[in-house]
């Protein structure tokens, strides 16, 4: 009987993919009988060539999830799961030596938990950081790149104060999971159309419905950071796309309008945004005039879709 799936979806990937395995495959074992998952989305003819590679160092098992989506990869993932946790990582993701093991750990002691998250660390290789580039005046640059890091100590996570965890980094109760109605298929990224959200909409929805979750400070994967993240187009393209998808969700939860206090919310947050974006470049400041810029288009695609109430793309790109 299987104890843990761990579960890698993956579209497309050739050595970054290639460098996930290694790093699982020297991993420190987690102390419980445990399966890798390879969710194969649309399929690829170089992964079952990876498949057949690892096959004497992990317990690899390759499915081909054929309709695009990482949300259906991931709900795939749930159905095909023999463990009763499911803990996925990112195909391009890079696992510590312990993360298994601490993982597992976190698993075994905390069992009231539904899910269990880890810090996601970035990679930045040998890329220089722009110079408008800063986490602490603009938090939302952390998701663009995947980080995730909530001090530490391992503690149980807090629903308000704590940011919901990444599939990057996540272990999920599959029973769970499957009563809550699995990732949302109109969410997450198409291939090359990117929306996102499965993951935090999934946390957000066993939280409501009273599960617990618990950080584990000590299960670590490092995430590399993309040259073409690191360009202020893609920066505040992400915001927009994190705007419009913050008052979709709001207003699926409000009977599908957004409700009449995040229209002035959204707008006092567009003119701070700007003051901020003022001030800056005054100071002659980039980080603080940057995340001006950033805190702007968040909001303004927020009104744009309590205006305009248009729909996000189907499961389809």
């Amino acid at each position: 009987m299987i104890d843990l799936t761990v579960a890698v979806c993956t579209y497309r990937r050739g050595e970054l993919l290639r460098t996930t395995l290694d790093s699982l495959a020297v991993a420190d074992p987690p102390g419980c009988r445990w399966e890798l998952l390879l969710i194969d989305n649309e399929g690829s003819p170089r992964v079952p060539e990876l498949v057949v590679a690892f096959s004497n160092r992990l317990p690899i098992r390759y499915v081909v999830e054929p309709v695009t989506g990482n949300a259906h990869a991931r709900n795939r993932a749930v159905t095909e799961a023999r463990g009763p946790v499911l803990l996925f990582t990112d195909d391009d993701a890079v696992a510590h030596p312990g993360w298994l093991r601490e993982m597992a750990a976190a698993v075994r002691d905390h069992a009231e938990c539904d899910f269990w998250g880890g810090a996601i660390r970035p990679d930045w290789g040998t890329l220089p950081r722009p110079d408008w580039f800063d986490e602490q005046s603009c938090p939302m640059l952390r998701d663009a790149i995947v980080q995730y890091d909530a001090g530490p100590e391992s503690r149980p996570w807090v629903a308000g104060r704590d940011l919901p965890f990444y599939t990057c980094n996540l272990a999920l109760r599959v029973a769970a999971v499957r009563a809550a109605g699995l990732f949302d298929p109109t969410l997450g990224y198409f291939g090359t159309v990117r929306i996102g959200g499965e993951d935090v909409r999934l946390v957000e929805t066993l939280q409501r419905r009273g599960g617990k979750g618990w950080y584990v400070a000590t299960a670590v994967v490092d995430h590399p950071v993309p040259v073409e993240r690191l360009t202020p187009a893609y920066a505040l393209s992400f915001a927009r796309r994190q705007g419009f998808l913050s008052y979709e969700l709001l207003a699926r939860d409000h009977g599908g309008r957004v409700p009449r206090w995040a229209y002035k919310a959204a707008a006092i947050q567009w003119a701070g945004g700007w003051s901020r974006w003022t001030a800056g470049l005054i100071q002659g400041n980039p980080k603080k005039r940057f995340a001006g810029r950033m805190t702007a288009a968040f909001a303004r695609s927020k009104l744009k879709r309590a205006f305009n109430r248009p729909t996000l793309p189907n499961s389809s790109p």
